[in-house]
């Protein structure tokens, strides 16, 4: 499944919210040299319960925009995000 988010980092709490039709992943991890994105990946392999390894950032990799590709269910993946708001 692709999946386009955007990614709020240095945030308080971690949360997945549906806004507008798009995901919104805050996390708290800081936006310095990748450290946002390694915990974003490892926020949604927990949340979903997924190997990490199933989660890849396809673009945005030094963008609050980014497309994920999860090598999962599509329905697992979006119920499990509404789990986590």
């Amino acid at each position: 499944m692709i999946l386009h988010i955007r990614v709020k980092a240095g945030k308080r709490s971690e949360k997945a919210e549906l806004k507008n039709g798009q995901w919104i992943i805050s996390i708290n991890a800081p936006a310095t040299e990748g450290k946002a994105n390694a915990r974003l990946i490892e926020f949604l392999s927990e949340a979903l319960n997924i190997p990490k390894s199933k989660i890849e950032i396809m673009r945005g990799h030094t963008s609050p925009y980014k497309t994920l590709e999860i090598r999962h269910s599509e329905g697992l993946v979006l119920d499990g995000l509404k789990t986590i708001t």
